[in-house]
């Protein structure tokens, strides 16, 4: 009998020995995001906080979904048998994997961590698993069993979402970002919710061990800065001299300073371009910035255009993925008339447009008007928010005159609205009249 307790205590003590070295390797992540409201620029950003799960991996990183820690102000993961959060930052990621590194420098962190050890083989779908995740509504490590399956068994609807071939269903009260699942001890992939970007509330999308394994060798992936338009009409391509029977993309501003503007992008190293910007790889329909992904290693490419209607050959440097976090919003507002670029966070102003009108006597009978762009100033020209403060500020007449881009006019009496505009700030809880951006 008492050969018999021993080895139920022994087995027992064995298994949650290995239970604990499994969940040593799970981690939780917050990360912190701060939002700027376009309808309200002039408030104070709300920060906006997502959790997720991450695993401890061998290289001394954490792996976690790339859309659960993009754009975030700053992350913290959080460790099994620790009370503290560790502060962490973007090591490397890869929008075309989904997958995100977290890098901890606190050396304290390592003392509560033990490395995931990744599966060796898998078999062919489906298979079953254990995902592990915590849920932002429940501190705990949730597990669940899981099964595997190529996403061609979803339905049009779900596979709308364009999950990259393999999901898992997600059981009930599951959030699954940046879930690693395990097969007994081994890591056999990640589960992540954040397929496209969108949330799926019934299944996550299952990346394999050797698809983050592909990743890990080589985590900031290149490329090449296009914007295009499609050539799928055949005048537009007969109009730019594309001969028939090829396939291209017309190139517009704010692409690669190798390309001009009018330029046909004809083929990528070698592979054409497709009218609608695809490039058939290895049998599948990738778009360029998948190809460049996927397929180049090095830090350029081959591009073939078409200018002018000569096709001319060009070495392309490629740039780095970068994290892509928000301007502060612009604004400026006076006598209850708030103006903003056309985006709050529009990289550079070409136009100013009157988004909204704070109600105040001073300005009643204009909020028709709300969503105009503006032409003209006291007779300025208005190109930008500066033109705008400058317009106003420097203005010495008694009636400040609103010109639209339609030709509608706004009179306002200058007295009564420098009067007016400090009460309607206090009235709407505004503390500046115009943003730091200016």
């Amino acid at each position: 009998m008492s050969w018999c307790v021993f080895c139920i205590c022994f087995f027992g003590a064995l298994h949650n020995l290995f239970a604990t070295e499994l969940t040593s390797s799970i981690v939780e992540i917050v990360s912190t995001i701060y939002h700027y409201d376009p309808g309200s620029p002039w408030e104070t950003p709300k920060a906006i906080q997502r959790k997720c799960t991450g695993t401890f991996l061998q290289n001394g990183k954490i792996l976690t979904s790339y859309g659960a820690v993009q754009n975030a102000a700053y992350i913290d993961v959080h460790v099994p048998g620790s009370a503290r959060l560790f502060s962490a930052k973007m090591h490397a990621f890869s929008p075309y994997f989904r997958l995100a590194l977290l890098e901890v420098k606190d050396q304290d962190f390592f003392s509560f961590v033990v490395p995931a050890c990744f599966a060796k083989s898998l078999s062919s779908l489906p298979h079953s698993g254990s995902i592990y995740s915590y849920n932002p509504h429940h501190p705990r490590l949730h597990v669940a069993e899981v099964q595997c399956f190529s996403s061609d068994l979803l339905d049009p609807k779900e596979q709308a979402l364009e999950y990259s071939g393999a999901i898992v269903q997600v059981p009930a009260g599951v959030f699954s970002a940046g879930s690693p699942v395990f097969r007994g001890k081994e890591l056999i992939g990640m589960a992540d919710q954040f397929v496209g970007y969108m949330l799926s509330p019934n299944y996550a999308e299952f990346i394999s061990a050797a698809k983050i394994q592909d990743f890990l060798q080589c985590p900031i992936r290149k490329t090449l800065r296009l914007s295009y338009q499609n050539l799928d009409n055949a005048s537009l391509r007969s109009y730019y001299g594309l001969p028939e029977g090829n396939t291209g993309i017309l190139i517009t501003a704010g692409s690669h300073n190798a390309f001009e503007a009018g330029d046909i992008l004809l083929s990528i190293d070698g592979y054409p371009v497709e009218n609608d910007g695809s490039i058939v790889y290895e049998k599948s329909k990738l778009g360029h910035e998948q190809f460049i992904a996927l397929h180049i290693t090095k830090d350029s490419v081959t591009c073939e255009v078409l200018r002018n209607q000569v096709v001319k050959k060009t070495k392309v440097s490629l740039d780095a993925f970068a994290i892509k976090s928000r301007k502060k919003p612009a604004y400026y507002i006076y006598a209850g008339l708030v103006f903003e670029p056309p985006s709050s966070y529009a990289q550079e102003e070409d136009s100013v447009i009157l988004t909204q009108i704070l109600p105040d006597r001073v300005n009643a009978g204009y909020d028709y008007l709300e969503g105009v762009a503006i032409q003209s100033i006291n007779d300025i020209a208005i190109f930008s928010l500066k033109d705008v403060a400058r317009s106003i500020e420097q203005h010495g007449g008694s009636y400040h005159k609103i010109q639209t881009v339609e030709g509608e006019i706004i009179i306002l009496d200058r007295f009564l609205s420098d009067a007016s505009h400090p009460v309607i700030l206090e009235k709407y809880g505004i503390d500046f009249h115009q943003s730091s951006v200016l």
